[in-house]
């Protein structure tokens, strides 16, 4: 008797190949992947739980709810499914999913024969990469040890310099960061992360030495490209990592663009610097937001100290005081620190991209420019096309112009470089609410929460899109959610709005009197409290929270795309405001 395949569109499953096929050529699939893919299908149009997933998956081994939320993002990625849609796998909010599509189940057939390799690329970066790469952590294998911050500097410092190569897509930090110490296997982690080669190493420490051991390997085969060990002193870190950066680059016969020569970096002053960036990578399990971001600072000062012509640190010093900024943590003159670090930092090197990234940042929220914005952003990307961070940003500039079938093809690059980023995850989340596309917006908030339960933001957005398809119940179930979280001017002001959109202005005034005599809420941003005001329909009250935002400095003129202010926008003084 001739086994069962499954058809799905132009996709077939094939039980007894375990493949998955595109056609007639085949789509790598790890083998966890496809369980999964084929437990849905036998399950069909019925909610799958998440339990009952991982038992059925990893029977055998305890597995967090994030891995699999990483494989069923990795599965929609290989059917083609876009961001924002729910063409085949849909996640039920708190319970897990349901395979949605039409499933043929057909014959076992001899004919679908495999092919030497597939070329599939949904990359949309203008010059396509011909090869695509994952620095792992690199691990420093007496845990505890003093100089373990060291593994994680060398990690983010050899994908900053590979991603030099235009011709190489290169996985950014925080997408490869989750698999530090992962018990999955190799070839597994180069299908999730959809990388060609992945590059692995190993710090030990014997005799006051440093050594570290390394290979690069084809992920689907595990089969090594290239493999040394380095013995050497820790001063000579970076040296050591100069040299392998340059030789990745000859095994892939690909050219490493560096920068303009600058001038060498002092060894201790990048020890500092990866100690404060080590900090913040620890930041959501060690200190409050305030501490950590303070703590980084005081070891990127330190670093700049010893070397003020480290422009990395410089962006550092800049990146976190607007953080702090961000943050409503009261911190003293954040603009005025973060504007004398970039300047440094252009001084030392005006060919870094981090620093056009926080130059365009910065033009958004402190100076209100954003067309100085966009050119910072394109002169980021130019320097370095795989900085995620950039695309981000720029694609965010985009959204505040309107612009929003370019934010989302930004934001998909960004997320392209770094898949499983709760903040890209979340700009496509704000883009599609704010393009009125609340249903897309739920479904990248939903998929954001799969990634991190505990994100405020994506909450947020799941009770603004559930407010504006009229569902009372629903939005004040996730708005309460983010304020339980994090309860700040900010969601509790969207609380308000809230109310105001279902005509509750009694319910809506108690919330903004509350924040306007709760002395802990110190830096509130006007611009929110404003959109409640406007839903009430109290204009001149709106207005005048505007005029308090201009004060503030706050950006404004996205408001003429912002449906919170639809009734403002026609009135004379509200575009004497934002022009």
């Amino acid at each position: 008797m001739l086994e069962k395949n499954f058809k799905i569109d132009e996709f077939t499953l094939d039980i007894s190949k375990r493949e998955l096929f595109y056609k007639k050529e085949p789509v790598r699939l790890s083998s966890r992947a496809f369980d999964i893919l084929y437990y849905l299908l036998q399950n069909k149009g019925t909610v799958v739980t998440k339990d009952e997933l991982l038992d059925k998956v990893w029977a055998d081994s305890f597995v967090e709810e994030a891995n699999l939320a990483v494989h069923i993002s990795a599965i929609r990625r290989v059917l083609r499914e876009r961001k924002g849609e729910t063409k085949y796998i849909k996640t039920i909010s708190g319970r897990g999913y349901s395979f949605i599509s039409e499933v043929e189940e057909i014959a076992s057939k001899d004919n679908l024969t495999k092919v030497e390799s597939l070329s599939f690329n949904s990359s949309t970066i203008e010059e396509s990469p011909s090869a695509s790469l994952a620095i792992l952590p690199i691990i420093f294998e007496e845990k505890g040890n003093k100089n373990e911050y060291l593994a994680n500097g060398i990690t983010q410092s050899l994908i900053s310099d590979l991603s030099q190569i235009k011709n190489l897509r290169v996985l950014s930090y925080s997408a490869v960061k989750s698999y530090k110490n992962s018990e999955l296997e190799l070839q597994e982690i180069g299908f999730l992360l959809d990388a060609d080669k992945l590059f692995t190493g190993s710090i030990y420490e014997y005799d006051n030495r440093l050594s570290i051991v390394v290979e690069l390997i084809n992920a689907s085969d595990r089969s090594c490209v290239w493999g040394n060990e380095y013995v050497f002193e820790s001063d000579d870190i970076f040296k050591v990592k100069k040299e392998i950066s340059q030789v990745i680059a000859d095994k892939l016969k690909l050219k490493l663009n560096h920068p303009s020569p600058v001038n060498e970096i002092n060894a201790e002053a990048q020890k500092l610097y990866y100690r404060g960036k080590f900090i913040l990578e620890a930041r959501t399990t060690k200190k409050e937001p305030k501490d950590y971001l303070l703590s980084a600072l005081d070891f990127f000062n330190k670093a700049v100290e010893i070397d003020p012509n480290y422009a990395l640190a410089q962006v550092g010093i800049g990146t976190v005081n607007v953080s702090l900024y961000n943050l409503d943590l009261g911190v003293n003159k954040p603009y005025e620190k973060a504007k004398r670090a970039l300047n440094k930092a252009l001084r030392a090197n005006n060919e870094l991209s981090e620093a056009y990234v926080l130059k365009g940042s910065m033009e958004i929220m402190f100076e209100d420019n954003l067309s100085k914005a966009k050119n910072s952003f394109d002169r980021a990307i130019k320097l370095n096309s795989n900085n995620p961070d950039a695309y981000h940003w720029k694609g965010l500039a985009c959204m505040l112009l309107g612009e929003y079938d370019k934010a989302l093809l930004l934001e998909g690059i960004a997320t392209r470089l770094d898949p499983t980023s709760t903040r890209f995850n979340g700009g496509l989340m704000r883009i599609f609410f704010h393009a009125g596309n609340y249903k897309k917006s739920i479904i990248q908030a939903e998929e954001l929460l799969e990634f991190d339960n505990k994100n405020p933001s994506g909450y947020l957005f799941l009770a603004l899109n559930y407010a504006h398809l009229s569902l009372l119940d629903k939005a004040l179930e996730y708005i309460d959610k983010a304020i339980s979280l994090r309860e700040n001017a900010t969601f509790l002001s969207n609380k308000a709005y809230i109310y105001a959109l279902f005509d509750k202005r009694e319910e809506a005034f108690n919330i903004l009197e509350y924040i306007s005599q709760n002395p802990s809420f110190s830096n509130v941003d006007s611009r929110e409290i404003a959109a409640a005001y406007a839903a009430l329909n109290e204009k001149e009250t709106a207005i005048e929270y505007l005029y308090k935002a201009k004060q503030e400095k706050k950006y404004l003129k996205y408001i003429k795309n912002d449906r919170r202010f639809s009734n403002l926008n026609s009135l004379e003084k509200v575009k004497n405001l934002i022009d």
